[in-house]
């Protein structure tokens, strides 16, 4: 699911756990996906380190995506 040239919806879902560099995504399928807080984009409604941000859609930069098999 492409939203534009630049980014990559990972669906709805919630953060499970964070690090200081990744969250632990869980989709509506129950996949869980480490993500690196880097490659968040500025579109999405998931953040990390903010705790009303936690549930949402999840959308991450594109060349990621592609590079980890999410496209």
């Amino acid at each position: 699911m492409f939203r534009d040239e630049e980014s990559c919806s990972l669906g709805q879902g919630t953060v499970r756990h964070e690090t200081d560099k990744a969250i632990l995504f869980e989709n509506s399928d129950d996949e869980q996906i480490w993500v690196p807080k880097s490659v968040i984009h500025d579109d999405s409604e998931v953040w990390a380190d903010a705790d009303d941000k936690r549930e949402g859609e999840l959308i991450v930069k594109q060349w990621w995506a592609e590079k980890n098999g999410h496209t």
